[in-house]
């Protein structure tokens, strides 16, 4: 007996965009420094690249 399993080909763009949401309000903790700014557009030039990769692995794992 061979079971099918429903899956949600989306799944992995709403955890890539749950991640986004935690990266921005960790940021957003950090607005209030002197160096904020810089500290946000490093982290962002990190953290795009890793979500970017993160959903790319996600997506070709959950295809059959």
């Amino acid at each position: 007996m061979e079971v099918t399993v429903q899956r949600n080909s989306l799944l992995p763009w709403y955890i890539g965009l749950i991640i986004i949401i935690i990266a921005d309000g960790y940021l957003l903790a950090f607005r209030t420094d002197e160096g904020a700014a810089e500290f946000a557009q490093q982290s962002a030039m990190i953290a795009i690249p890793v979500v970017a990769l993160a959903l790319m692995f996600l997506m070709f794992r959950s295809q059959k």
